[in-house]
């Protein structure tokens, strides 16, 4: 590549020594007037995230006697009475999610004496048999039987359809 002639003013540096000319070759460099490019310093092996502890009996004070190592989950509903509330070693550390205020005590009860329904293994189950956390029926806000409303719909469209007839032949 040439030496491209810069007079003047250079506000793109493309005459890196203000000789007149950009674009040159330095010894040891490469055209664009750029310096030389340094190899790049070698990164250091990126660590190991840790290990999940996820299912670790490990991370529960005194689990010896409920939990055993292997199993996938653990829910307030499959410890004993007993055992509860859960303390826990560190209270970010929940593998089983049995504290939902991340306090460090897990499977605890609750003001009224009540365990929270988030974390008692029954939650899922009593939502989709229609009860609330209390055990109590929800009420039915559905729609119901949709034939009326139908009916109507239908009776709407077939007054539209009639009055576009009676307008196209006015017109006519």
């Amino acid at each position: 590549m040439k030496p491209v002639p810069v007079p003047g003013a250079d506000p793109f540096d493309l005459d890196d020594n203000n000789d007149g000319e950009g674009c040159e070759v330095p010894s040891g460099g490469d055209a664009g007037g750029a310096p030389p490019e340094e190899p790049p310093a070698e990164e250091p092996p990126a660590e190991e995230p840790p290990a999940e502890s996820s299912g670790s009996c490990e991370a529960y004070v005194d689990s010896a006697a409920w939990c055993a190592d292997g199993v996938d989950d653990y829910d307030c509903g499959d410890i004993d009475d007993a055992h509860r509330p859960v303390d826990l070693v560190d209270a970010q550390d929940d593998p089983f999610y049995l504290d939902d205020d991340v306090d460090g005590v897990g499977c605890e009860a609750d003001a009224e004496g009540d365990e929270d329904p988030s974390n008692n293994g029954t939650a899922g189950d009593d939502d989709a048999a229609g009860t609330g956390g209390d055990g109590e029926a929800l009420p039915n806000t559905g729609s119901g039987d949709l034939g009326p409303l139908w009916l109507a719909a239908l009776a709407f469209l077939a007054a539209g359809a009639l009055l576009v007839i009676r307008r196209t032949a006015a017109q006519r």
